[in-house]
Formats: C-alpha cells, structure tokens, sequence
C-alpha cells in the first residue's frame, strides 16, 4: 500500500517492517516466500535500513537462555518414531531463571535434526500446560485442534493439563509421524 500510494517510508517504520517480514517468514525459509517476499524486502531495504544491526539484534540471547538451550540439547528425547520433544517443567523455568516464552521458543532449535521431522516443546503454565508443534513436512494441525488449539499446518499450539494428556498428545504425534513414515519414502 506504501507503495501504491506513493507513501514515503521512514528508515524507522521501514526497520520495523523489515524485522516483521524477516520474522514470519522464518528468514524467508517457511514455504509461502515467494517473489513478492523478496520484493517487499527489497523494497524496504530502498530506506536504507540497516540490515546488519536488525539480524544482530535477533541474533542476540540472554546468558541464561543459552544455558536453557544448552540444557535441551542434552535432556530432549524423542518417541519410538522419531518425534523429538522437550518438557520445560516449572523447575527448570525457575532454575535458569527465564521466562516461559523464553523456554517454548525453544522448539526452533529441535528443527534442523535429521530423520526427525516433528518436534514439540511442552511448557508448565500455572494453570495448563502449553504445547508449540512444529513439523518440516506433515500436517500436524489436527493434533493442535485435537488439543485444544490449532494454527498453520506445519506449526500450530495446544493446550494439555497433566502428564497422562502429554502422554496422549505424543502418542497420536508418533502414530501421526509413523504412518508419514510409512508414506513417504525417504522422509527425513
């Protein structure tokens, strides 16, 4: 519209958009990125944005939270299928002193590992128990419906309240991804 309308673009408004598109696009790796994308990048980079300091300022991370992350590395586990998955209980919220945002965007760091392509973080709230769900390539909203809540195909929440509802969830998770498996030859 900035565009159509011959609007002129502060370096500030421009920043503030780029970072969005940047953003929810996955760094223009989520499926959907196509010319247009690209296109109203390029567009706001015209503002003379600066592109450096918006992806350091994304880049950077709390000490605590690189501990946190550390910590996933080490205790995530997965279903006899492959779905990786990690619960952030109170006590570990509390021992590495972050918040539970903090914790549940986590579930990125589970995406890149190879022949497991459905990845889930739970996360204790005080009154539930909060689920993000992500997937390369399987449909996984259903699940999230399932659950209590929903979202995009491949990336999607739910809500669960005690240990037997995660029990369930991560058991139709690894049935939803055996029967991928079963499908889709060479699915990595």
């Amino acid at each position: 519209m900035i565009k159509k309308w011959g609007l002129t673009l502060s370096k500030r408004a421009a920043t503030a958009l780029y970072t969005g598109l940047v953003t929810d696009t996955g760094r223009f790796q989520f499926r959907g990125v196509d010319h247009n994308t690209f296109e109203a990048a390029g567009f706001l980079t015209d503002a003379d944005i600066d592109i450096s300091y918006i992806y350091t300022k994304l880049n950077l991370k709390d000490y605590n939270n690189f501990k946190l992350e550390a910590y996933l590395y080490k205790h995530m586990k997965t279903t006899p299928n492959g779905v990786v998955y990690m619960h952030f209980t109170k006590r570990i919220i509390n021992k590495f002193k972050v918040t539970r945002e903090d914790a549940a965007a986590l579930v990125s760091c589970m995406s890149n590992i190879r022949n497991h392509p459905f990845w889930i973080t739970f996360v204790d709230y005080p009154d539930n128990i909060r689920v993000r769900l992500r997937s390369r390539v399987i449909a996984i909203n259903e699940i999230g419906k399932k659950y209590r809540g929903g979202g995009h195909l491949q990336a999607c929440g739910a809500t669960v309240y005690n240990k037997k509802e995660i029990k369930e969830l991560l058991k139709d998770a690894d049935e939803l991804l055996k029967k991928y498996r079963e499908e889709i030859e060479g699915l990595e």
